[in-house]
């Protein structure tokens, strides 16, 4: 086993962000996206106003908009960046 390894799968996470540049909400969950980049998670922003198609596939309406992969489970929807915390944080819990 690998120095420093529990033993313990570990989980994939990705979280997909929909945000656009004119939304304040959006700029600032920015630096903790950032933040969660930084501690190894996927993290993918997407600008709304560049890709709309996108976001229509997704069934976006409003922005910021997140979705949060965790392991092989469907994602969950959220709308705050709190609840991406959150849910990334309780992914140890399970």
């Amino acid at each position: 086993m690998p120095p420093g390894h529990s033993g313990h799968p570990v989980e994939y996470v990705r979280v997909l962000a929909f945000t656009s540049s004119q939304c304040g909400p959006c700029k600032r969950a920015k630096p903790f996206l950032l933040s969660l980049r930084a501690d190894g998670v996927d993290v993918r922003i997407v600008d709304v106003d560049e890709n709309p198609d996108l976001a229509k596939q997704y069934g976006v309406k409003s922005v910021p908009t997140f979705f949060v992969y965790v392991g092989n489970y469907q994602p969950t929807r959220v709308e705050n960046i709190w609840s991406v915390i959150l849910l990334i944080e309780d992914r140890g819990r399970r």
